[in-house]
């Protein structure tokens, strides 16, 4: 990774440097095709870097903040996300990025008397008339290293599958149970619609107790179409829902959970193994005694949530 080349300091400046400008046309090129947006052309020493190319840029970056692509990398704990995947908008991004929530910097009288970073600068896109200077390009540079991990939302590789079963009545909780492992170690699996789903039920009638188990499955997980032209970090991020972690994964509901880290690479198509990184589908009963009336935990559901990858990339320009 490389730092941006530093815009000019203090009293003296090109209003223009051609290196530097296409330097961050480059770098913000990048992160648009990290996310599959189309690149930008670079600029030339004929464009209209005073006006209406430097405004197009400056709203491209914050539509880009519009849209769920890139996430708050800021609001990570030693490179992970805890309960939440925050992403940016414009306001949150501003004053991460952007002069303390001010936006762009905007001059048209430039006092001589001072360096340009004390100029008393007005705030806004660029327009027609404005002064181009260093300040253009930092606030540029600044914004483009606001853009970092990216999510991608993940998908079953056609082998999703359950099982369903239900006991009749037993005199004990014991029995019950007994008769429900039985039955779900008997059961075949059908065709399913979840990534990972388990469930399990025990209830009584009068003096009788009942059982049930369900438990959804597949074998792994991808997303697809990912730019190869850079590297990645990846980490795989699932949402849960219910009240029971069956399987001690550390979910809770109404999170998302880090359950797998798979490194860094560069290919078109990534794969996680399972939740929790385990090399086979888990397809032991749920149900243990004793147990609550009801005990459910979902995580990474066809509706409304499938796993999620967060891609955090190696740019080649990163600082």
């Amino acid at each position: 990774m490389a730092s941006f080349t530093p815009v000019g300091t203090g009293a003296s400046y090109d209003p223009f440097d051609i290196t530097i400008a296409n330097e961050i046309r480059s770098a913000y090129s990048q992160r648009l095709q990290a996310v599959g947006r189309s690149t930008l052309a670079p600029w030339s020493a004929g464009d209209d870097a005073h006006g209406s190319d430097v405004r197009a840029m400056q709203q491209s970056i914050e539509n880009l903040t519009v849209f769920p692509f890139y996430l708050d990398h800021t609001q990570a704990v030693s490179g992970e996300f805890l309960g939440s995947l925050p992403v940016w908008n414009w306001t949150n991004f501003k004053a991460a990025n952007l002069n303390s929530g001010n936006g762009w910097r905007r001059l048209t009288t430039y006092d001589t008397s001072i360096t340009w970073e004390n100029q008393s600068f007005a705030y806004g896109k660029a327009i027609a008339g404005d002064i181009v200077g260093p300040w253009i390009w930092a606030d540029l540079q600044s914004a483009i290293l606001g853009f970092k991990w990216a999510r991608r939302t993940a998908k079953a590789i056609n082998d999703m599958e359950y099982k369903d079963v239900v006991t009749g009545y037993y005199a004990s909780c014991t029995d019950a149970i007994d008769a429900c492992r039985t039955a779900f170690d008997a059961a075949s699996w059908a065709p399913g619609n979840y990534v990972y789903n388990a469930q399990a039920i025990l209830g009584k009638f009068t003096s009788l107790y009942y059982a049930s188990a369900v438990r959804y499955r597949c074998s792994s997980i991808e997303v697809s179409g990912v730019p190869t032209f850079i590297p990645a970090d990846t980490d795989v991020y699932f949402y849960a829902t219910g009240n029971y972690d069956f399987d001690s994964l550390g979910v809770v509901s109404g999170e998302w959970k880090r359950l797998e880290q798979l490194g860094v690479a560069s290919a078109s198509t990534l794969q996680a193994a399972y939740p929790g990184g385990t090399s086979f589908p888990i397809d032991l009963c749920p149900i243990a005694c004793p147990d609550p009336d009801y005990y459910h935990m979902t995580l990474g559901s066809a509706t409304p949530y499938m796993p999620v990858f967060v891609l955090k990339w190696v740019f080649d320009i990163d600082s």
